[in-house]
């Protein structure tokens, strides 16, 4: 039978604490993505990064050499109708290919899977949705008017093959 142990970080304390409560099970820490991840190399099986920044090297460290990495980052389209009614931040273009170049050069080889989906949301979930990503931070206030709103929901994932790579790494 094999252990596991499900570990997740943010630098947000808030968001760690959130967290935490709704998954006792899990451990979690406060911790800063572009510093060393206080986690042992070639710990982990499956790492997956939602929305977040991103350190390939740190990745390439911590997965063990047959594990599994999946980062998933928000398509040009994600969100484009309340983008649009409400000034919220854009998504960066050439965003994907930065990533896929970014993931090569920690990795050998990357696929890419784009997900693209339709559908009506309340006004409090809208509300919700906007305080939960990069415009909570960016806007002071954002008056959601009151009907539901078909939303785009567009992302991509890169999943990275990770088998052999550190072995090739070490036998160079």
């Amino acid at each position: 039978r094999q252990m596991c142990i499900e570990t997740a970080f943010d630098v947000s304390k808030d968001a760690v604490k959130i967290t935490a409560k709704r998954l006792p099970k899990a451990t979690f820490f406060v911790g800063d993505i572009w510093a060393r991840w206080p986690v042992l190399s070639e710990a982990v099986d499956v790492l997956l990064n939602i929305f977040a920044p991103t350190s390939f090297d740190e990745m390439r460290r911590v997965v063990r050499w047959d594990g599994q990495v999946f980062k998933i980052f928000a398509g040009l389209d994600h969100l484009v109708e309340l983008r649009n009614r409400y000034g919220l931040i854009g998504v960066e273009r050439g965003k994907q290919e930065r990533y896929q170049r970014l993931a090569l050069s920690a990795f050998r080889q990357v696929s890419v899977r784009s997900l693209r989906w339709q559908c009506r949301l309340s006004d409090r979930e809208i509300g919700a949705l906007i305080a939960m990503g990069p415009n909570a931070r960016h806007q002071t206030s954002i008056e959601i008017s009151k009907s539901e709103e078909l939303v785009t929901f567009d992302v991509v994932m890169l999943n990275v093959l990770t088998l052999n790579v550190k072995r090739q790494a070490q036998s160079a």
